[in-house]
């Protein structure tokens, strides 16, 4: 019976199953693996130079080098336009690339609503929950196929958005739900719903710089002699956000996080709980604070009512690339931060601290050496 109780509250749950469904009534839906994504530049040099664009088409392999057991793939087609430098006319390049790490993998499913016990579930423990793709066909006979994407806000959702939502069902595997016809498009009898996603490494898949090449036949038969990829300067971060299954701990210190931000920023923690919610798995730091916090005394650092500056440091490297905070902009803060406040994310400043310690110890209270105990407290302050 105390067990039964036990599971009946988030805080005191033990089963991640429980866990998870507390914290979906709280508006949070736990994750479980994600792949790691890549933002890069990529090279291609062709045989001709008579286009002035090609093609990378979706899923393009791109290897690790020096380890081609770590796979990367592009999420869309991507045009590559000729260098018209001098000498440079076989090189077809785009610049701030998305490649997801992962192996690129397929399931469908056909309704039946007479199956009342019917649930979309893939059944892959390692599938990853933030690169789902789903095309619904009217029928196995009907070539009519409608794409169904992910929303932003369900309360902006009507009877004819072609939606689905993904959480984790009880066993770990990423489940899709549709809409009841009320709130969301209604799935009929005999529909094929095809899902693409990736089979991924979790967080092994980040702190991957490259360089990477291309390595996939359907786009070297296309006439592709080399291709590789190259990171945007020096101080761009590597292949972030892959996780593991969300610990159960931090679903239950998101989760109450989330239902008070209500899904809307206002306040500086409602920022924070929603980045996290995102992005939390590959930030170390973050801090937010209201441009009315300047030095009006100070010409560099001056109140500037009405914004809001976010602070993001990476778990791994010391900033994210533009592109990054661009999409955190555009999927996380925009479509809920309120009108008139202007959010912007910034690069944070960091102050590096040399630490010059002098100890002093007694001989009769260690059997210890004093190399020993250098060692000790040199482990003890790093």
């Amino acid at each position: 019976v105390t067990a039964a109780v036990n599971e009946s509250f988030l805080d005191t749950a033990q089963l991640r199953s429980s866990i998870v469904s507390h914290a979906k009534m709280l508006g949070y839906n736990a994750h479980g693996t994600q792949s790691a994504v890549i933002t890069t530049n990529v090279t291609a040099v062709m045989t001709s130079s008579s286009a002035t664009s090609v093609t990378l088409p979706k899923n393009t392999k791109f290897e690790l080098a020096n380890d081609t057991s770590y796979l990367f793939y592009t999420t869309d087609d991507t045009a590559l336009l000729q260098n018209t430098t001098t000498g440079y006319a076989n090189n077809y390049e785009a610049s701030d690339v998305l490649l997801v790490e992962g192996r690129p993998a397929t399931y469908q499913f056909t309704v039946d609503v007479n199956d009342p016990t019917q649930r979309f579930i893939i059944p892959n423990a390692n599938a990853s929950f933030s690169h789902i793709s789903v095309v619904v066909q009217e029928s196995a006979t009907a070539n009519t196929r409608t794409t169904f994407v992910q929303p932003t806000n369900v309360a902006l959702v009507n009877d004819a958005n072609a939606i689905f939502l993904v959480s984790e069902a009880y066993n770990g595997y990423p489940e899709l739900t549709f809409g009841n016809g009320v709130v969301g498009k209604k799935l009929v009898h005999g529909n094929i719903v095809l899902v693409d996603y990736y089979i991924s490494r979790g967080a092994a898949g980040n702190g991957i710089r490259g360089p990477f090449i291309i390595n996939d036949p359907s786009f070297t038969a296309s006439g592709l002699a080399r291709g590789v990829t190259a990171t945007i300067d020096a101080d761009t971060v590597a292949s972030y956000n892959g996780t593991d299954a969300e610990d159960v701990d931090q679903i239950r210190y998101i989760a109450p996080l989330m239902y008070s931000a209500q899904n809307r920023c206002v306040t500086g923690e409602d920022y924070k709980a929603l980045i996290l919610a995102e992005y939390g798995d590959s930030i170390a730091a973050i801090n937010v604070f209201g441009g009315e916090e300047g030095n009006p005394n100070d010409a560099n650092e001056r109140p500037a009512y009405g914004h809001v500056y976010i602070a993001l440091k990476p778990k791994v490297g010391l900033r994210f690339t533009d592109s990054t905070h661009d999409i955190i902009m555009k999927t996380v803060v925009a479509p809920r931060q309120v009108i008139g406040v202007l959010p912007e994310i910034v690069i944070p400043d960091y102050v590096y601290v040399v630490v010059k310690t002098e100890a002093f110890y007694d001989t009769k209270a260690t059997t210890r050496s004093k190399d020993a105990l250098v060692d000790v407290i040199k482990t003890g302050i790093s």
